[in-house]
Parts: C-alpha cells; sequence; structure tokens
C-alpha cells in the first residue's frame, strides 16, 4: 500500500534526526487574556506536558490491537458480513468512497459508526506521527535552552522577595523553598528531557509497524 511505503519511508528519514539546533516549542501562545505562570509552576509543568505529548503520539500504535478485536466482534453485533465491514475499513485507509452496505442492524449502527470514525482517526494520526515526532523533537531542543532561563528567573525573584522588607513571611519562605529546590527540579526536568528524545526517536517505525499490523489483518494475513 502506497500510505504505508511513505509512511516507512518518513519514519527511515526522522531517525536520522537530532535533538540538537531544533527551535521553536509546542507551547500554547499566551494572549491577553492568559493568567500569569511563575518560573517554578512552568518548570514543574514540563515533565508532565512531555508525558502527555509522549502517550499521544503512541496512542494510535497502542491502540491498534483493540481496533482490531473489534474488527472481529463487529459482524455479529451488527449483522454485516466480515467482507462487508472490512470492505468499510479499506475504504476508509485508501481515502475511497465507502461501499454500500446492507443488513446492517439498528441496534449496532451506534457502534459501526464509532468504530469507522476510530478507524479514519488512527489513519490520520499514524500518517501524521514523522511529523509529530519532528515537532516534539524540536520542543525538547527549545526546552533545553529554556529550562535554565526559567532556573535563573527563580533565584532572581527569590533573591528580590528576600530583600524587599514589605513581603509577608509566607512569601519569602515559598520563595526561598523554590530557591532551594529549583537544582533539583532542573535536574529531573534534564533527565525527563533526554528519556522523551531517547523514546520518541523509535516512534515512527513503530507507528509504519502498527500500520502494517493492521492493514495486513485487513488483507487476511
Amino acid at each position: 500500500m502506497k500510505f504505508l511505503k511513505n509512511l516507512m519511508f518518513a519514519a527511515v528519514a526522522l531517525s536520522t534526526i537530532t535533538a540538537v539546533g531544533c527551535g521553536g516549542g509546542s507551547g500554547a501562545s499566551k494572549g491577553s487574556e492568559a493568567p500569569e505562570v511563575s518560573a517554578i509552576d512552568e518548570l514543574k509543568a514540563i515533565p508532565a506536558q512531555l508525558d502527555a505529548d509522549v502517550n499521544k503520539l503512541m496512542a494510535p500504535i497502542d491502540g491498534v490491537q483493540s481496533m482490531l478485536d473489534q474488527l472481529s466482534s463487529l459482524p455479529a453485533k451488527t449483522g454485516l458480513s466480515a467482507k462487508d465491514l472490512v470492505g468499510q475499513v479499506k475504504a476508509i485507509m485508501d481515502g475511497a468512497p465507502a461501499p454500500t452496505v446492507d443488513g446492517l442492524k439498528a441496534e449496532g449502527k451506534a457502534e459501526f459508526d464509532t468504530f469507522l470514525a476510530q478507524v479514519k482517526q488512527f489513519k490520520e494520526d499514524i500518517a501524521a506521527t514523522p511529523d509529530r515526532v519532528a515537532g516534539l523533537t524540536a520542543t525538547c531542543a527549545a526546552l533545553t535552552a529554556k529550562v535554565p532561563v526559567l532556573a535563573t528567573k527563580v533565584t532572581a525573584s527569590a533573591t528580590t522577595v528576600a530583600a524587599n522588607p514589605f513581603a509577608a513571611a509566607e512569601e519569602k519562605a515559598k520563595a526561598k523553598a523554590d530557591a532551594d529546590a529549583v537544582v533539583g527540579v532542573q535536574q529531573q526536568i534534564s533527565t525527563k528531557i533526554s528519556e522523551t528524545q531517547q523514546k520518541i526517536t523509535g516512534i515512527p517505525g513503530m507507528a509504519a509497524g502498527a500500520l502494517a499490523k493492521f492493514t495486513a489483518a485487513l488483507a487476511g494475513g
């Protein structure tokens, strides 16, 4: 299938990308209505965001077996033959008009429609994987440069608060705690960035494998 071949070529090409020298990040732009986030809170949010980004990339790969299980169980639930059901799925994967089917049970239509929507999303997510991995690679590079800047802001803010005679005791205590913790937080984030870079290197190949597994099942392989 041409779609699979293109993805596999993209996976090979992307495997040569390194995280060094990539600019730009994936953070949302801050509008005038966006609440201000402190430097320490911005730092602490980075690991969870990286995990979420990786999980999003892995979702279609992790979900392929569930889709194959549904493909096996849907004929009994929908009243369609396995051949008709596979024909619908192949049409979606090939970007062709779905063939007309007869005998669809009313009580199975919602599940049938949901499954076809999942197939469409699977195709789109798999096709977008190389670009999304490249984007996350660039984000990791941008974060590597941004983290020391944020850490410096935390320390500078703590120094300002400590020198402010009008600052409340609780405010000073929090600023000191943030300053004391920032080195450890910075190290944790650096580790998380490195782990993320390592994880995403193989994701395009895994996506190609998931697509191959799905298309082989449609072909009876």
